[in-house]
């Protein structure tokens, strides 16, 4: 029986998340007025001390020492008998590991970083492990794997005498704020570190006794030092707010306050486009949208106004929710998460399905507002993630096609690597180093003409962009840095893990070399290697992730449901269709562009090409005889090997015409959602003979079109990926039918099938 059946009403609870400032001046609310009744509504849109204004811990404070990744820190520049706040925006890996920050040296230092699978952060007499004068906090590092955060720490510190030390961790998704560990210790050196220097995400030098001296394994985006200094007062709330809005439904959450305004709402899910074969849809397909409106309405400002109490006059004669509301989060709805849970009536909130977007644009009239939100993947796109990023640097003189050095006016060692790849006009450059000496930054050990591009003359105020260059880099070495440090989508909201797992097991055939030479979206590079690399990507609304799946095999383990036209499928509802367009006999595969400043889409600027045909599907009684061909101008692979296993791939993939299945399921099985596998059985899918063919599905897109009654599901038929089966186990004598279905393989008879005379697995 499906929920629905037992007479719950559906509920939909539609919640957006947004920063609420921090009180930094130590009264609840903040003291910060011009008087009157000008006191703010806790967001910066009305703060009336916008320096002091606080949605993240240290949003108020200017840092006294700035650092990026990889940068040393002088000995001079922090003191070290002094107080010291510190924080850093930092990626943990899957596995996190090594030095976060370091400073002082093995005898008397400090340091911040994963050892042992600990986060470590200590103080003090470092030439011991642990003890009276060595300020200590250890932390399970495993609860921050494969996340973004920021860390902030605290150093107490009275000379020879009691210290203490804080370490909290700060979720910029969850905009919430959690106390990690603290510990007091007893100085006995006059000071919390030696004199020696210290570094961001490397060692300088020695560490203290027992911690790990490795260069961090993820990226830091920034470290901040507050000087002699302790952490601000008020390190405990949480750092947002939550509007809640529903219809006012019998059987919604009632321990909550839920403004009762919501009007319609749709949902459009994310769109799978495998192996970036559909030009329907961009190479990582659809993106999930959302789309809902409010009524407006007068209310009290009761949860809306920290200083109610204190106002003259009704909230309810002086404008209405929504217009107050648009105002006063000016900046914080710029980029909020919304979510949506779905329940029935009567059931515990913590129990709804949610799903989650990013708010992308408000419209608003007299009577009501209207909300449009995207997922997360939308800020792969070009107009908010480029790779590289656009530079500023210009010529600062002429520059002829023999020399190696040049100059601009200003300093960019910040924006430009130490060594590196640009590009002028039409020429590609490497440099050995960079450096600035007033007025000017100079590029040194300059080689002309590089990656088939030539030598050319120059005019002063000519663009020096960036180039970034990969070399023999694993997929997800790639892939993960260009959606979490680039596109600056937090770890957390990405499969870190198990895109990793899927590379490995999958694809670590693969190794990416390539030049980018010119601002490129993020979602056109990492579409381009899903189509290169055979495997596809997409934002699960509901896991509140994004994922990545290979172009392979199925095994029993990948199957998330077999389903039925008697138990599962609604009745009348499914629908075959063909998508002749994408099925291919020829893919032709060109790689190793002659000029990385020339058209990269044209076969005439390519070294190296590969055709590869699909005999069987290529036959006078094979559709007609149709030349169907796909033609990838590679800018990720570089070997024939590598090419023929994606070109091979692709041509047994869509030597069929593709097939995609549209149909309804009852609520009672919508726990299955995008990227799963499923096996269908159905009247209408049979082979030659009229038998049913049970054949394997990815549902590429999922929606529920009755919230909490119906789901409607497209899926693509992917069999001719094949399944994976593994050798029996001797200690297994006879076949069955539910043991091969598992994933068992048996001896088949000359003809290869099974006992049953199903097709039985075969080595490939």
């Amino acid at each position: 029986m499906s929920e629905n059946e037992v007479g719950r009403e559906p509920i939909e609870i539609v919640e957006i998340v947004l920063p609420r400032c921090i009180n930094t001046y130590g009264v609840s609310p903040c003291t910060a007025s011009i008087g009157g009744d000008r006191k703010c509504y806790n967001c910066r849109a009305t703060c009336q001390d916008p320096d002091s204004y606080r949605d993240t811990p240290d949003r108020h404070l200017t840092a006294d020492v700035a650092k990026a990744n990889g940068e040393t820190i002088d000995s001079s520049e922090l003191t070290r008998t002094a107080d010291l706040f510190f924080g850093a925006e930092v990626r943990f890996s899957a596995d996190p590991s090594g030095v976060i920050w370091e400073l002082g040296g093995a005898g008397r230092g400090a340091y911040f970083g994963v050892t042992s699978g600990n986060l470590v952060f200590r103080a003090g007499d470092g030439s011991v492990a642990s003890g009276a004068n060595t300020g200590k906090i250890t932390v399970d590092a495993s609860q921050y794997a494969g996340k973004t955060l920021w860390l902030y720490a605290e150093i107490d510190f009275a000379a020879l005498s009691a210290c203490s030390m804080k370490l909290w961790a700060f979720d910029p998704v969850e905009l919430s704020l959690t106390l990690a560990g603290e510990d007091t210790w007893t100085d006995n050196g006059s000071n919390w570190s030696g004199t020696g220097g210290g570094a961001i995400g490397t060692a300088n030098g020695d560490v203290p006794v027992g911690e790990d001296d490795t260069d961090w394994d993820g990226n830091i985006y920034g470290a901040y030092f507050y000087d002699s200094q302790t952490a601000p007062a008020d390190m405990s709330d949480d750092y947002s707010q939550h509007l809640y809005l529903g219809r006012g439904i019998k059987g919604e959450p009632r321990d909550m306050y839920i403004l009762s305004c919501l009007g319609q709402l749709s949902a459009v899910g994310s769109r799978i486009n495998i192996n970036a074969a559909d030009g329907n849809y961009e190479p990582l397909g659809r993106r999930a949208t959302l789309d809902f409106s409010c009524d407006d309405f007068t209310h009290s400002d009761i949860g809306q106004d920290p200083y109610l109490s204190d106002r003259t006059g009704r909230p309810e004669d002086s404008g209405t929710f929504w217009r107050k509301w648009l105002v006063r989060q000016k900046f914080g709805r710029v980029g909020a998460t919304v979510k949506v849970h779905d329940g029935y009536a009567g059931q515990a909130f913590s129990d709804y399905k949610t799903r989650s977007y990013v708010l992308d644009s408000v419209e608003y009239n007299e009577d009501s507002i209207s909300f449009h939100c995207r997922d997360v993947l939308s800020r792969t796109e070009f107009r908010k993630a480029q790779v590289p990023p656009a530079s500023n640097g210009t010529l600062s003189a002429d520059l002829n096609n023999t020399a190696t050095s040049f100059s601009a006016v200003g300093d960019f060692t910040d924006e430009y690597p130490e060594s590196g790849t640009v590009r002028i006009n039409d020429e590609i450059m490497t440099y050995t180093s960079i450096s600035y000496s007033d007025p000017d930054t100079t590029w040194s050990g300059v080689t002309r003409g590089t990656d088939g591009s030539e030598a050319t003359d120059h005019d002063a105020e000519d663009l020096i962009q960036v180039c970034r260059r990969y070399t023999g880099e694993a997929i997800d070495d790639v892939v993960i840095p260009l959606l979490v440090d680039d596109a600056r989508i937090p770890a957390q909201l990405v499969n870190v893990s198990g895109v990793s797992d899927e590379v490995l097991e999958y694809l670590s055939a693969y190794t990416l070399t390539t030049l980018i030479t010119e601002p490129t979206g993020v979602s056109e590079l990492v579409g381009k290697l899903s189509e290169e690399c055979s495997f596809y990507t997409w934002w699960d609304e509901r896991a509140q992730l994004i994922d990545m799946k290979a172009i392979r095999a199925v095994g029993a383990a990948d199957i998330a449901a077999r389903w039925t036209n008697e138990d599962n499928i609604i009745a009348n509802s499914l629908k075959l269709s063909d998508k002749p367009k994408q099925r291919l006999n020829v893919v032709t595969f060109y790689y190793n562009p002659l000029d990385w400043t020339q058209d990269l889409d044209k076969a005439s600027n390519f070294k190296s090409g590969l055709k590869v045909v699909n005999g069987t599907s290529s036959l006078p009684e094979q559709y007609g005889n149709v030349l169907q061909t796909r033609e990838i101008y590679s800018l990720w692979l570089t070997t024939e090997a590598l090419a023929n296993q994606t070109a091979s791939r692709m041509s047994i993939r869509y030597a069929d015409v593709p097939q995609f299945a549209t149909f309804y399921v009852d609520a009672k099985d919508r726990s299955i959602w995008l990227g799963d596998v499923v096996t269908i059985s159905h009247p209408m899918i049979v082979n030659e003979f009229g038998a049913r063919s049970v054949r394997n599905w990815l549902i590429v897109e999922a929606e529920e079109v009755v919230p909490g009654h119906t789901v409607k599901y497209v899926a693509a038929d992917i069999t001719l990926d094949g399944n994976i089966y593994y050798i029996t186990e001797n200690t297994v004598t006879e076949y069955t039918e539910e043991l091969f279905e598992a994933g068992n393989a048996f001896i088949t008879d000359a003809n290869g099938l099974n006992p049953d005379g199903t097709i039985g697995a075969t080595i490939n």
